[in-house]
């Protein structure tokens, strides 16, 4: 349990920096004006979108749904719920371009709808600025230094940004994102995971992200550099050929198959082979038989990050193969006496049960 909370610490603390609408300029209503089709332009009929800060939102054309939202380089994706479809479109100075069964919807915020009018009146159009997928000056490494929720301040603990040349990004918040970015009119958007957007400014080596949660980060170097630690240069438990005793508790089970209630000990042993890191877990009394968890890893200095590929099927837990999707709810951190532990809803077609595995170090790192 006490990874689950670090984990939702570290998701409250990247999602609240969206909160807050007004700091993101493409959060609000839009309403649609204009409708175009090959054949005809036809009057709108209360067609409208809602962008909320969590990348989720609603659309109604001809009939409303749930969905979410996202940019990428530029480009707006929408991906609606209940009746699955993608849309795609422009997202630029308040106005959304999309379409739809190849009809051309135009929407703008509620509040340039007179601006719009007018536009049509007087035929001046407002002159767009292209998004700039590259500022070589914000390309860097960005160490985090500031991190304020309600008006109180705290140093953050080694969280970081990379923005590199070719518009890719990267940030570590507790675990590592992939990410875009681009700049566009002076602020900075980083969209992480294709899900989530970020906005904020970056400007003289400084990068602000803002919301109820205010993050400031000053560059450091060159992307990629301070990015990576190595584990045999930290004081830590976690080091390729540590071993970890522990125990397995298993609750609720429910069906035939190889698990009982109960507590059970454990080994658990983080080794190397030519595929790379592994974490395998063994039942004490049967530690030359198979492991029951097994999985590849990323290895940082206080955590264990799973690589899942599901169509290797080679990561498991007792009968069941592990999905990509998992592998954030079994990264394990380290707490402050040096514990991994991760739970997991064991459902297969024979047997069900709540699994809750715990470890402490054999050894330390000499």
């Amino acid at each position: 349990m006490k990874k689950l909370i670090l984990i939702l610490t570290a998701l409250c603390l990247l999602i609240s920096v969206t909160a807050c609408g007004p700091t993101d300029p493409n959060v609000g209503k839009y309403v649609c004006v204009a409708v175009e089709s090959d054949d005809k332009n036809a009057a709108p009929d209360d067609e409208w979108i809602v962008l909320e800060s969590n990348g989720k939102g609603s659309i109604n054309v001809g009939l409303e749904l749930d969905m979410k939202w996202r940019m990428d380089n530029g480009e707006l994706i929408i991906d609606t719920e209940f009746i699955a479809n993608t849309y795609k479109g422009t997202l630029r100075n308040g106005e959304i371009t999309l379409t739809i069964e190849d009809v051309e919807y135009t929407f703008v915020k509620e509040e340039m709808q007179e601006q719009w009018a007018e536009t049509l009146e007087t035929g001046i159009i407002v002159e767009e600025t292209d998004p700039i997928p590259v500022d070589e000056e914000a390309v860097g490494h960005y160490s985090c230094i500031s991190v304020t929720i309600d008006g109180k301040s705290s140093s953050p603990e080694n969280q970081w940004i990379d923005l590199f040349d070719d518009g890719t990004a990267v940030a570590y918040f507790g675990l590592k994102y992939p990410g875009k970015w681009y700049v566009l009119n002076g602020q900075l958007t980083i969209t992480l995971n294709n899900e989530e957007t970020f906005t904020g400014s970056v400007l003289d080596g400084e990068m602000t992200l803002l919301g109820d949660t205010t993050y400031l980060l000053k560059k450091t170097g060159e992307p990629g550099s301070g990015s990576e630690s190595s584990p045999a240069e930290q004081s830590t438990v976690l080091y390729v050929g540590s071993k970890w005793s522990g125990t397995l508790k298993v609750k609720n089970h429910d069906g035939e198959g190889v698990l009982e209630d109960g507590e059970y000990d454990i080994v658990a042993v983080i080794g190397e082979s030519d595929g790379g890191t592994y974490f395998e877990v063994y039942y004490k009394n049967n530690q030359e038989g198979n492991p029951i968890v097994s999985f590849w890893v990323n290895m940082r200095n206080n955590f264990i990050e799973p690589i899942i590929d599901e169509e290797a099927e080679n990561a498991w837990i007792f009968e069941e193969t592990l999905d990509e999707d998992e592998a954030f709810d079994l990264t394990m951190f380290l707490d402050s006496e040096n514990q991994l532990d991760f739970y997991y809803e064991y459902d297969t077609r024979a047997e069900e049960a709540d699994l809750y595995f715990s470890f402490y170090p054999d050894n330390v790192n000499p």
